[in-house]
Formats: C-alpha cells, structure tokens, sequence
C-alpha cells in the first residue's frame, strides 16, 4: 500500500524535529478515517499536534478498504504516539483480506522494536477494551535507545481497523500496554464525539 510509506515517514519526521502529522480523510469514506484520530488532549494535557498534513485517497488503498488516514503525536519527555485508521469495505469477502494486509503494516512498525526485551506476542486473547480482534508487540525503540515501545493492531466492530506505535510511557504505561492504552484512548475520545454534542459526519456512499 502506498500509503504505509508515508506512515512509516511520520515517524521519521517526529523523531527528527518533534512535529506531528495528521492524516485527513479521503472523500470517498462512508465512515471518515479521519473520525478515529482524536485530538492530542485525548491522550493528555501535555500532548501535542499540528496541522502538518498527509492525505491517503482511495487510488494509494487496495480494495478491502475504502479510507485510511494516520496522526502522530508528541507528548512529555519525547513520547510519542503514531495511530493508523483503515476502514473496511462492506464487501464480506474482503474482511479476511483487510486484516492481512493491516498485519503487514503491523509487521512494518514492528521492525521499528528492538528484541532486547526477550517479549514479543502476536495475535492476543484478550483485545485492548473496544477491539474484537488484535495483535500486539513490544520491546525498545531502535531509534530512541532507552524507550519502551509497543505496536497494537485492532480490528473495531466499526469496521475499522486501527493501529497503534507507542515509544514511551502512555498514561503511565510502556510497551505494549502504552500501545493498548493508545487505541483505548482513541475509541473513547471518538464514543465521547458520538454521545456528544458535537455533530456527526456526513457518511458518503462507496463509488
């Protein structure tokens, strides 16, 4: 996917001048990726973003999705956060299909974790709270010596897909857990959004 390259790059780009990039949504979403990346202030006062942009439109995607966007955020003493979203056609056939091709984006952040820690766990039993099915690794940042950090994959009952990097402490978590937290975070912000008094988005047909 030609997206993930830009992905992967939004961390390159926090790692070397502290920005954030926030991805935007696609016109062709029925559900806007863009909806499942919350403000900064979801993940704490301290945590910042701006309005450094990259937008992934339906020709970078496969057919198993129809919208993906991506965020990155900076919080206190060099944490940092990435958060993919990827929503999933409706076509049943290519559910299957969408959570393979996320685990390769899965595996790409993955390569960023060094094995030090001797702790790596593929597909999980228990899902961080909002997520039917999930995937999670953790060890060191190779970029950040000294810095946990974790990768969770989670396949949403929304019909999204959401991916989280996290290197360093997320709501006094590290690791995988950090990462966990991360989606948790995300999903509550976006159930806040939808409760709220805040207007919902405009769902636009599939082409």
């Amino acid at each position: 996917m030609k997206w993930l390259a830009a992905v992967i790059g939004m961390i390159v780009v926090l790692d070397a001048t502290g920005a954030t990039v926030v991805g935007q949504d696609a016109p062709r979403s029925r559900l806007p990726a863009s909806q499942f990346l919350p403000d900064a202030t979801a993940f704490g006062e301290d945590w910042v973003d701006s309005e450094i942009s990259s937008t992934f439109t339906s020709y970078t995607l496969t057919d198993a999705f129809v919208d993906a966007a991506a965020a990155a955020y900076g919080g206190p003493a060099g944490t940092r956060i990435v958060l993919a979203a990827m929503v999933v056609t409706t076509e049943r056939v290519a559910t299957r299909t969408a959570w393979e091709e996320a685990t390769l984006v899965f595996e790409e952040f993955s390569y960023r974790l060094s094995s030090d820690t001797g702790y790596v766990e593929g597909t999980v039993s228990r899902p961080p709270a909002g997520c039917q099915e999930g995937k999670r690794v953790e060890g060191s940042d190779s970029s950040s010596p000294g810095f946990a950090a974790g990768v969770t994959l989670c396949a949403t009952d929304a019909d999204v897909i959401l991916l989280a990097f996290a290197s360093g402490e997320v709501d006094g978590l590290r690791g995988a857990a950090a990462s966990d937290r991360a989606i948790e975070l995300a999903l509550a912000a976006r159930a806040g959004a939808v409760d709220g008094d805040e207007p919902a988005a405009t769902p636009v047909p599939d082409a």
